[in-house]
């Protein structure tokens, strides 16, 4: 087992005095680390040890106007922010403070003629952001609002020939991708249009003899993106 109180106490020293938490003790609020922060205290039992209205109003206050959240109070308002966002008010029983319909407008706006969607208005579709507005959508009541055969062509383009899925069409195929494109298609009720047995073998195929698994069949860059 795992010594919990060690690790809220840890957790804890991230809450600054503006309500967030930062990826280290001293470090910046961000609405990415804030929900993190949150969702490990609640998984040991310990979300009751912070302040949590101050962390609520903190992750208010990164609203923008016009819909959307960003990692702060006062800046642009990006796909996986609102992620972040939508999913540590649901955490904290605080998702009936905002103004969901505000939300998902600004969500559709997001989605291009090919039927995934940018990081903001404008911005090429990418698996990842796809991803993030989805869920958010679900978690808002607002997935009925964009146009989800679109949406499907999109993700399952994203599919690589030997399986897995890449970032775009054409892209090689990472272990991340290819969860949160299984992900989107079983939410999106396509999942039975894809060959299953390609991608399960490509998955297969990234597990190494101490039993982990790579990300990618070749050596890739990853970024880490926060869920």
């Amino acid at each position: 087992g795992i010594d919990k109180e060690r690790h809220i106490n840890w957790l804890k020293s991230l809450q600054n005095a503006d309500g967030g938490f930062g990826h280290a003790p001293g470090q910046s609020s961000h609405i990415a680390y804030s929900y993190l922060a949150a969702k490990a205290l609640a998984e040991l039992n310990g979300l009751d040890q912070i302040d949590e209205e101050k962390l609520i109003q903190f992750t208010l206050s990164c609203q923008h106007p016009n819909g959307g959240f960003g990692y702060l109070p006062n800046q642009q308002p990006q796909v996986q922010f609102i992620y972040h966002a939508v999913m540590l008010l649901k955490e904290l029983g605080a998702l009936d403070g905002i103004d969901k319909a505000k939300h998902i407008s600004w969500i559709k706006s997001l989605q291009n003629p090919d039927g995934g969607f940018g990081y903001t208005s404008g911005q090429q579709s990418n698996l990842v952001n796809t991803f993030f507005a989805i869920m958010t959508l679900v978690e808002l009541g607002g997935l009925n609002q964009i146009d989800r055969e679109k949406a499907v062509d999109f993700i399952a383009s994203c599919q690589h020939p030997t399986g897995g899925f890449g970032p775009t069409p054409g892209q090689e195929p990472q272990a991340q991708l290819t969860y949160y494109g299984i992900t989107l298609l079983k939410e999106l009720e396509a999942l039975d249009e894809i060959d299953r047995s390609k991608h399960i073998r490509w998955l297969k195929s990234l597990q190494q003899p101490d039993g982990g698994f790579k990300q990618g069949t070749r050596a890739q860059r990853s970024d880490i993106v926060h869920i």
